[in-house]
């Protein structure tokens, strides 16, 4: 009965044996899978993190970009102003311009007329000078 007792015992003692040993792979297994789950999250944390400080980089470009942009669109914006100014000095010469043009033009005819009648008029001192000569 004894070896029955044994074997039991022995049985029973394998059976610990497992199952402490089982746990101690568990364990193991366990803290290595945290332990792998850890380094996974830290290595997704450390790419994310890249991810940002890449953006942020890219994105103080665009705004630097910006900038310049800006400083050149103000420059041209100032460029305009004086072009726009410069082109109403020049719009109202024109329409002075016109303006004295238009009254020259009506002078012009002006002269014409008085041109004629004063040719008019001489010649019809002269006639009468003719006529007053010969006939009289």
């Amino acid at each position: 009965m004894n070896s029955g007792r044994g074997s039991a015992t022995r049985r029973k003692r394998t059976a610990e044996e497992e199952a402490t040993r089982n746990d101690l792979f568990a364990s193991d297994t366990l803290s290595s899978l945290r332990h792998r789950k850890a380094a996974s999250e830290e290595q997704e944390a450390q790419s994310v993190t890249e991810g940002l400080v890449e953006l942020r980089q890219m994105m103080h470009g665009q705004v630097q970009h910006a900038q310049g942009a800006l400083g050149v669109l103000a420059i041209s914006s100032g460029k305009l102003q004086e072009t726009k100014s410069g082109m109403e000095e020049i719009g109202s010469n024109i329409k002075v311009g016109q303006g004295l043009i238009s009254k020259l033009g009506r002078r012009d005819i002006t002269d014409k007329v008085l041109i004629f009648l004063a040719f008019i008029f001489f010649i019809s001192v002269v006639l009468y000078v003719i006529r007053k000569r010969i006939i009289g």
